[in-house]
């Protein structure tokens, strides 16, 4: 089968910031349109500058220009570029969106892995999933605490990870969004940073106060000891070590998830799959 072109699967005409710009007005494209990173455009004339994630604005949680959060020169990808040019830049660059430039440099769309995922399903491949899975992953226990389980993700770097009940089984999914939405953050703390409400956005700032939990400095906030099991998401979806590739693919599709567990023959923990290991597929 021929490689399809890039622009067959990416996002056509994506949100964007531009610069001059402040860290308040990525916040709210975060919230509204529910999305955790966008390119950033020159006011001027148009032309890419950098992308900025939820990630880069929690990093510097004293700077509030947009120029200076934004990570820049990004990779990008022309409009000619095959998926499996764009699935091999995303994995050596270990990025997870790439914006579409067409001739003239301006940007015309962005591709992240979770795109490409709808090919790989319709390659149909006998390709298993234990030949690109991750098989060092530490899971957790569901009577873990929240702080301790916080502690965990931190140490590996992982934003989601498995969790295993009294029989050692799969029984529950915890990312660090679930951990952050049991914080409070009170309204005093987000106006330090962000600076007072205004009359026309009630409905963002209660969002902004939610989301300042994701990557929020933990020395300022309290996490809770709440066992996780009481939180967690539970009975989440599984493959199999013997899945395809492209049955993998799909369920992530369905279900709209970023990772899936994977579970051996007696159904216990084997590993995890995400998207971006998918891409390999494409590469190799």
């Amino acid at each position: 089968m021929k490689m399809p072109k890039i622009s067959e699967y990416m996002t056509k005409d994506p949100i964007f910031l531009y610069v001059p710009g402040t860290r308040r007005e990525a916040m709210k494209i975060f919230v509204n349109k529910t999305i955790s990173g966008v390119p950033v455009l020159m006011e001027d004339d148009d032309k890419l500058v950098g992308i900025v994630t939820r990630a880069d604005v929690f990093a510097k949680p004293n700077e509030d220009q947009l120029a200076m959060i934004m990570r820049k020169d990004p990779v990008t990808c022309g409009c000619d570029c095959t998926l499996d040019m764009a699935a091999k830049r995303m994995i050596d660059n270990d990025i997870h969106r790439l914006p579409i430039l067409d001739d003239n440099e301006k940007l015309v769309g962005v591709i992240s892995p979770f795109d490409i995922l709808a090919y790989i399903e319709k390659l149909d491949l006998d390709q298993t999933v234990e030949t690109v899975m991750r098989k060092g992953v530490v899971p957790l226990y569901g009577k873990m605490p929240a702080n301790v389980a916080l502690e965990v993700m931190k140490l590996t770097g992982a934003k989601a990870l498995p969790v295993l009940d009294d029989e050692a089984k799969v029984g529950g999914i915890l990312t660090d969004r679930d951990i952050y939405a049991q914080i409070h953050i009170d309204t005093k703390m987000v106006e330090s940073e962000l600076g007072p409400e205004t009359e026309e956005d009630p409905w963002t700032w209660d969002s902004l106060r939610n989301i300042m939990k994701l990557y929020h400095d933990v020395g300022k906030v309290e996490i809770p000891n709440t066992p996780i099991e009481e939180f967690m998401v539970t009975d989440p979806d599984t493959v199999q070590l013997k899945t395809s590739v492209s049955k993998a693919a799909r369920s992530l599709t369905l279900g709209r998830y970023n990772q899936l567990p994977v579970l051996d023959v007696r159904e216990h923990l084997a590993g995890m799959i995400f998207d971006v290991d998918l891409l390999t597929v494409l590469v190799n």
